[in-house]
This record gives structure tokens, C-alpha cells and sequence, in this order.
């Protein structure tokens, strides 16, 4: 669970960078009019341009003279909020659960349409499986899976070998 919670945070601070470099592309002129090919060319997008106080200058500007849009001070700081946020989200969703918890134990309502509600899905899953359709979609769907490649126990996936191509 806590590689899943990582990924997600590293997911959502690569997405705030790239949203963020995308915010800041100038606005260029609608695809229906055509501009005229310039000879000047035209600066590199700013998430491959060097970062704010790199060696082009310290004064929060890349080399194609946007503001650059990620510094390190900013960077730390955002992550250093993302990682709080996603523990407080943690907390909250430990207490939700273990209320939701102590309300099943304890509360006869519940208990009772609990039970309800067992007996239903059972009858639910009685019909689904009389289905010879969805019994063959499901075979069909166990034959595919069946045929997919898995990585050897232990294996991390960053460790493996990675394809030829451009770097």
C-alpha cells in the first residue's frame, strides 16, 4: 500500500510540473489562422529549458526568457506540502474506516440490512452465474489473462533491462 501511496504522490508531483510548464507556454494564435513562417526560431518549450537560477542567470528566467516554471525552493516546498496533505488524507481515511467499523458492530440497523443485503447478492450472483453468456465471457476473459507475462517473484521493475532508443 505504501508503494501504491508513493507512486501516487510521485504521479501528482510530476503532474503539478507539467501542468505548471503547459500554464506557462505563451497563448499562440488559433489553429485556423495561419501565420506566416518566420526565420527567427522559436525559443525551446519551457519544461526543457533550464531551471530558475541555473547557470543561464539567477534571475528566475530560462534561457528562451520565460519565467521558469520550477525552482528548487519552490519544488521542496510543494513537495513537502504534498507529502502533509497525503498523510492527513491517510489519517482521515484510518478513522472514516474505523468508524464505518465500530457503526457495523454496533449498530442493529445496520446489522440487520447487512444481512439483507447478503441474501440478495447471493440470490444476484445465483442468476448471474444460471447466465451462459457471462460464463463464456468469463472464460474467454480467464484464457486471455491466463496468457499474460508476469515478472519473476522478487523482480522490481525498475531493475530490469530497459529497451534501446533514444536517451
Amino acid at each position: 500500500m505504501k508503494s501504491a501511496h508513493r507512486y501516487a504522490v510521485c504521479g501528482a508531483v510530476v503532474l503539478a510540473i507539467v501542468c505548471n510548464a503547459w500554464a506557462a507556454e505563451p497563448k499562440s494564435a488559433p489553429s485556423s489562422v495561419v501565420s506566416p513562417p518566420s526565420s527567427v526560431p522559436q525559443p525551446a518549450p519551457v519544461m526543457f529549458a533550464p531551471m530558475a537560477g541555473g547557470p543561464v542567470n539567477n534571475g528566475g528566467t530560462n534561457a528562451a526568457g520565460r519565467t521558469a516554471p520550477f525552482s528548487a525552493e519552490i519544488g521542496a516546498d510543494f513537495i513537502k506540502k504534498v507529502m502533509e496533505t497525503s498523510a492527513k488524507i491517510d489519517e482521515a481515511k484510518r478513522q472514516i474506516a474505523e468508524r464505518q467499523a465500530q457503526l457495523y458492530a454496533s449498530n442493529s440497523e445496520i446489522k440487520s440490512i447487512r444481512a439483507q443485503m447478503i441474501e440478495a447478492q447471493k440470490e444476484i450472483n445465483r442468476i448471474l452465474d444460471a447466465d451462459p453468456e457471462l460464463a463464456e465471457l468469463k472464460m474467454s476473459r480467464d484464457i486471455v489473462w491466463s496468457t499474460m507475462p508476469a515478472l519473476p517473484k522478487g523482480q522490481n521493475p525498475a531493475s530490469l533491462p530497459r529497451m534501446p532508443g533514444p536517451r
